[in-house]
């Protein structure tokens, strides 16, 4: 191995720490409750397309026949009621035009489905470049405050609003966290 290997091998572990450091705030205490990922190559009920997608076959796409894509729904445990949860989003995306509306969507909804907070992730703030997948990694916040009664749950969705042009999802993995301010 030679010097230049030996730095770029640092330079990698470097970015690697300063990511994932930078992946929440310092000021809180987490406490991993679920890793889901949404595989789209199993014919589950998953609205999937076949083609070019970032592994495998199949991906899923919102476009202007389905303005939604995949997702899935999060039945918040009855412990966590009053507390704080962090979903870490992380997944390939690629967009058909840069300028439109397309977004992944959380929403924390009571058991009779009545919403009562609702995030995004705007691709647009990620995406530079059209038709190519990039790794979007990012994270949403529901405050304890709103996370008031048993049978809450979270329903996480591609949307692409503006169903111009095409938004795709593949390799989505969301990871569920409980938070406690330090």
């Amino acid at each position: 191995m030679n010097i230049i290997d030996l730095i770029k091998i640092v330079f990698v572990v470097w970015v690697t720490q300063l990511l994932v450091s930078c992946d929440r705030p310092r000021n809180e205490r987490i406490t991993f409750l679920e890793k889901v990922h949404i595989d789209l190559e199993s014919p589950s009920g998953a609205n999937r397309t076949e083609g070019d997608a970032h592994s495998g076959k199949f991906f899923s796409r919102a476009d202007s026949t389905n303005i939604y894509g995949v997702g899935m729904i999060y039945n918040i445990p009855d412990s966590l009621i009053a507390k704080t949860i962090r979903v870490k989003f992380n997944a390939w995306v690629r967009i058909g035009d840069i300028t439109s509306d397309k977004k992944y969507a959380f929403s924390l909804e009571d058991g009779k489905g009545t919403c009562m907070e609702w995030v995004q992730i705007d691709f647009r703030d990620y995406i530079e470049e059209p038709n190519e997948w990039v790794n979007v990694i990012d994270s949403v916040l529901f405050p304890a405050v709103f996370i008031e009664m048993p049978g809450m749950i979270i329903k996480t969705y591609s949307y692409n609003s503006s169903a111009k042009s095409t938004l795709d999802c593949d390799d989505v993995e969301l990871s569920f966290y409980s938070v406690v301010k330090k």
